[in-house]
């Protein structure tokens, strides 16, 4: 027999954002899909302001060889770290 559960009434914003966040993580999806006929690797970080309450939202999706992707993100972040020092000197 199948469990039944009830959410209380105030969960219906919260219904409403996970069918978003289900929503955008298939755009992502199908993104890195697209990309992934071209590229050997692919690895898509999105942000989004929610509310000051909430602050800000992150998603993120990716396909292909994992180390080649951490390897790109951490080459991307010691440049982005190595230009900013450059640009307080």
């Amino acid at each position: 027999m199948d469990e039944i559960t009830t959410q209380p009434e105030d969960d219906g914003k919260r219904v409403e954002d996970d069918e978003r966040d289900e929503a955008e993580l298939k755009i992502l999806k199908n993104a890195v899909a697209v990309l992934m006929e071209h590229f050997d690797s692919v690895h898509i970080f999105t942000t989004r302001f929610v509310s000051h309450d909430e602050g800000t939202q992150g998603l993120q999706w990716g396909d292909g060889n994992w180390y080649a992707r951490l390897g790109q993100v951490k080459t991307w972040s010691e440049k982005q770290d190595q230009g900013s020092r450059n640009e307080v000197e």
